[in-house]
């Protein structure tokens, strides 16, 4: 009489349907990652250029002299930025940004702590490559120098100043 023996191991059909329902998942997280991605990017350069600032305005305050945050292209921000003192030392250096996104200032590419680590005001905002307003993020700084994240005061899905929503170009 001859003796049956076990298979082990899948048939094509089993494979097949796991396969499927893997794409499947797949395709529902994807979406959710790539946002996930893009939130990630902005809010590493937002607190990239955050941190520098703040850099800026604690060595003005220590040295008691101005520290300059000079973007390296005119009013451009995005293609890197340089904080140095009044005697044109460089402190610190960053690079331009390789994310994709892009940093534009209101107007000025210099911003100017004096030594009791007071400025000018200034707004500057981070806007990802697709323009999207919801995904812009800003940076307010007040005169006496606080540096700090814009948000969505409004529950309107876009970061203000507190009266009007930042748009992206």
């Amino acid at each position: 009489m001859m003796q049956r023996t076990c298979q082990e191991g899948m048939t094509l059909i089993e494979l097949v349907i796991v396969v499927l329902v893997l794409g499947v998942l797949g395709s529902i997280a994807l979406p959710g990652f790539s946002a996930f991605m893009v939130r990630n990017k902005i809010g590493n350069d937002l607190s990239g250029l955050q941190g520098d600032l703040q850099f800026a305005r604690n060595e003005a305050a220590t040295r008691g002299q101005d520290v300059l945050v000079v973007a390296l292209s005119g009013a451009t921000w995005s293609s890197g930025w340089l904080v140095r003192d009044s005697g044109g030392n460089v402190l610190r250096m960053r690079q331009g940004l390789t994310s994709g996104n892009v940093i534009s200032g209101d107007g000025s590419g210099t911003i100017t702590f004096n030594r009791y680590g007071f400025t000018s005001t200034h707004k500057i905002k981070l806007c990802t490559p697709n323009n999207a307003d919801r995904d812009a993020k800003a940076i307010l700084i007040a005169r006496t120098g606080r540096i700090r994240q814009a948000f969505d005061t409004g529950s309107d899905g876009v970061v203000d100043d507190g009266v009007v929503n930042f748009s992206c170009p």
